[in-house]
């Protein structure tokens, strides 16, 4: 488990990165046992910047995608 945790703790740091609608990148992410917790919190979210969430959603496939 602590080499999981490790590893998947340097996919975070790294894949956090990846671009996002204004380069907010306002997800919030926990490590759940041997899974990963993905989720944007209502105060990180980028209001007036992206009314109907869609770049938010975009934004949060390309994070997906940079984890795998």
């Amino acid at each position: 488990m602590d080499y999981l945790k490790h590893n998947l703790n340097d996919i975070v740091r790294i894949a956090r990165l990846a671009p996002s609608a204004h380069n907010a990148q306002p997800w919030a992410i926990e490590l759940q046992g041997e899974s990963l917790s993905i989720a944007v919190p209502p105060e990180r979210a980028l209001g007036a910047g992206d009314p109907t969430c869609r770049q938010t959603i975009i934004g949060l496939g390309i994070f997906t995608e940079s984890l795998i």
